[in-house]
């Protein structure tokens, strides 16, 4: 009686480990239009090198970030300028958070990207002219990746 106590414990315990390797579900995946509330942490990026951002601000136009095989620097195109390539350093805050910043001919861009929130918070320090002090604008927006 004991054996066979054993051996149906035994099979319970082996039929249900064999379903759940048999039957795993399926691996999250988001869309280019889903909102990143509720995206589990392995979809977020770990890193922006290769990758392509597309941000958008509450005021201000729009932007594309194209980011190298190193991430050391960046495409930037947008309807307020002419696509350009810059230096830039994007540095890994947590899971999913960056901070990026970038050279523009006339100043310094830095942005918070948070793929958790699909929130961007950036700054841009400029001279509207050679002889002008630096003006410092903040944007928000939000940030995706594209492509």
């Amino acid at each position: 009686m004991r054996r066979t106590l054993v051996s149906v414990v035994l099979a319970v315990v082996l039929l249900g480990a064999a379903a759940c390797v048999a039957n795993p579900p399926p691996p999250q995946r988001a869309t280019a239009t889903a909102t990143p509330a509720g995206v589990a942490t392995a979809t977020l990026p770990v890193t922006l090198a290769g990758k392509t951002v597309r941000v958008r601000y509450d005021s201000g136009p729009a932007v594309t970030l194209a980011f190298a095989a190193d991430a050391a620097s960046v495409i930037r195109r947008g309807a307020d300028r002419s696509a350009t390539t810059v230096p830039a350093t994007v540095v890994a805050l947590e899971a999913g958070v960056f901070l990026v910043t970038w050279t523009e001919a006339d100043g310094i861009a830095s942005q918070v990207q948070d793929f958790r929130t699909g929130a961007v918070h950036g700054t841009w320090a400029h001279r509207p002219d050679p002889d002008a002090p630096y003006t410092i604008e903040t944007r928000t927006g939000t940030v995706r990746l594209s492509g």
